[in-house]
């Protein structure tokens, strides 16, 4: 058994290798703080942090599977949304390091157990975005109609990967609060995320200070609206002048429930449409979901 602060220490060797060029003077001198990582947490034998370092995925995982990949094959300059997660799948071979986005999904599944609830509700938000038919967010059971409609070709939403590299050349990042997790447990989620705090903090305030080009940061949920407020964004764009540039898109997690297990997430408005009308009031043009 390990602790997990020196587990950390070996997993982050060289960490900033793994950041495309472009990010690499967002991240600046902000580094992972290993200081917040307890010295009681372990990393038990049979776990191990994920997802990985680059081209080292663990074990099941996806091959594309690592700490950046939110922020792969985008410059900074292109951002126009973010949306903030909470921390990875807490299963390895779903974990991909874009936040919502499940790895070991090759299609959509019909089967409500194969599709992480979340990711379900994403997609079913999208649907209505996308065709206006209030059928595809009737509950939950509105997933397996919709993805009959995915087959037969009368709803044109493309594969899982697919979609979040459609999502993320349209500008738009799915990027979570605490970049990896090892175990599903309060204090070691804890741990993740304040340990890369400082990184978070310095790309999502680099988008909200940047000179030019508008964005919107979506929070579904009260952990990224208070992360979100915690590391200080708003203060940061309003120091910089640049407040004007950038919005917020706040509804429930994807996750919620009401009475009887009623998915909140499809309360109004459309949390999709919501942030795609956020970007254009302050000028930042069309949010193509």
């Amino acid at each position: 058994m390990a602790s997990l602060r020196d587990s950390f220490q070996t997993f982050l060797d060289r960490w900033p290798d793994d950041l495309a060029t472009g990010w690499r003077g967002v991240v600046g001198n902000a580094v992972p703080d290993l200081g917040v990582v307890g010295p009681a947490l372990t990393l038990e034998p049979n776990e191990t942090i994920f997802p990985g370092r680059t081209n080292r995925p663990p074990t099941g995982a996806r091959a594309d599977a690592y700490v950046f990949r939110a922020l792969d094959q985008i410059e900074p300059s292109r951002v126009r949304a973010v949306v903030l997660g909470q921390d990875p799948y807490p299963k390895s071979s779903r974990a991909t390091g874009r936040a919502f986005e499940q790895g070991d999904l090759p299609e959509w599944s019909p089967a409500k157990s194969a599709v992480a609830e979340s990711l379900r509700r994403i997609v079913q938000a999208l649907a209505h975005a996308r065709t206006g038919e209030p059928r595809y967010i009737d509950g939950d059971a509105a997933w397996g109609p919709l993805v009959g409609d995915i087959k037969n070709g009368q709803l044109q939403i493309p594969p899982p990967r697919q979609l979040f590299d459609q999502w993320q050349e349209r500008g738009i990042v799915f990027l979570n609060a605490g970049l990896t997790l090892s175990r599903f447990q309060p204090e070691v989620q804890k741990a993740h995320i304040a340990l890369w705090r400082p990184v978070v903090k310095a790309i999502l305030t680099h988008l909200a200070t940047r000179t030019d080009g508008h964005i919107v940061f979506i929070l579904w949920g009260q952990v990224a609206q208070r992360t979100f407020d915690d590391l200080g964004v708003l203060a940061a764009a309003t120091a910089a002048g640049t407040q004007h540039r950038v919005a917020r898109a706040v509804h429930v997690h994807p996750g919620a429930e009401g009475a009887g297990g009623k998915p909140l997430f499809f309360n109004p408005p459309n949390p999709l449409r919501e942030a795609a009308d956020r970007l254009s009031a302050i000028g930042g043009g069309t949010l193509d979901w």
